[in-house]
């Protein structure tokens, strides 16, 4: 059917343009906007969520909405909080030590902590019955109990009795490649439970549900953390090798653990930056059809 041909409908709902945010309540679907000239099906596309009146509501949207963004952020907190150490480990090559960094084991824990408690609002976030997510998600947060056990064997203990173990070597041992790995392994099952939850809010805009933005940052997390861990398999897996082949080695592994530490806290941030993207969306969803176009034409 031609445009030309198309019954006349009016939006009985605000609809901002989107190119001047003129209100086109009362336009036809087949008129520009006045003050622009933008096509009112140009905004209808990009603005109006088809599927809205399918998704299912949220319990409580301010609490979701500001309960993901705590606990994104609170996770890339407790990565920097590691890595104010690493980075002081460093300075240590050409500086004398003049930072005190004891406070940072304090300062994961209690952002590993605040992130679990954000995570909550995973475990069933819309109303109803929740699908089989919710048990993957409660499991998950359960599971910071443990990582908040680890990451103080592994920053509390390990880092105050063994300085600068990544520039002197010292610390490179068997023990602490394992609490490594238990600590990446435990954030590993963290994010794989919780993400489909977090993806399931994520399709309620329409801009990541069509593609239009990237989606996949925690599975990135995943794959960073399977880099670093790589470095502490090595270790366990050549424990004692000396000499040259072992400086190399050694060398190859701090690298291998730097980068995919490193890519780690650039997927925190990214999956911190989607959660400000929901935190409009889970406030105030996308319109359907049915809130701006006349409940009349359809009858």
């Amino acid at each position: 059917m031609s445009s030309a041909s198309m019954p006349p409908v009016d939006l009985t709902g605000d609809l901002p343009c989107i190119g001047c945010g003129y209100n086109l309540r009362g336009l036809s679907i087949r008129e520009v906007c006045p003050e622009c000239g933008v096509a009112v099906r140009a905004t209808l596309l990009a603005c109006v969520d088809p599927e809205a009146e399918e998704l299912r509501p949220l319990r409580n949207p301010p609490l979701v909405a500001y309960g993901l963004i705590v606990w994104s952020w609170a996770a890339v907190a407790a990565a920097l909080s590691v890595w104010a150490v690493r980075l002081n480990d460093a300075a240590q090559l050409w500086f004398p030590p003049v930072i005190n960094t004891d406070w940072t084991m304090e300062a994961g824990l209690f952002f590993i902590a605040l992130s679990a408690l954000g995570s909550t609002v995973l475990v069933c976030p819309v109303r109803g019955h929740c699908s089989e997510g919710r048990v993957k998600a409660f499991a998950a947060v359960l599971l910071y109990l443990p990582l908040l056990f680890v990451h103080y064997k592994l920053h509390g203990e390990y880092d105050r009795l063994i300085g600068t173990p990544f520039i002197t070597n010292e610390g490179l041992d068997v023990g602490r490649s394992m609490l490594r790995l238990a600590e990446n392994l435990l954030i590993v099952l963290i994010v794989l439970g919780l993400r489909d939850n977090a993806v399931s809010l994520a399709q309620r805009s329409i801009v990541m549900r069509t593609g239009r933005v990237d989606t996949q940052p925690m599975t990135a997390l995943v794959s960073t953390l399977v880099l670093a861990s790589v470095g502490d398999l090595l270790r366990l897996a050549f424990p004692s090798l000396g000499g040259v082949p072992g400086d190399l080695l050694t060398t190859f592994e701090q690298v291998i653990i730097a980068v995919g530490s490193f890519l780690f806290t650039l997927g925190l941030f990214g999956v911190g930056i989607d959660t400000l993207r929901l935190r409009g969306v889970l406030l105030r969803p996308s319109p359907g059809l049915a809130d701006i176009l006349d409940d009349a034409h359809d009858r």
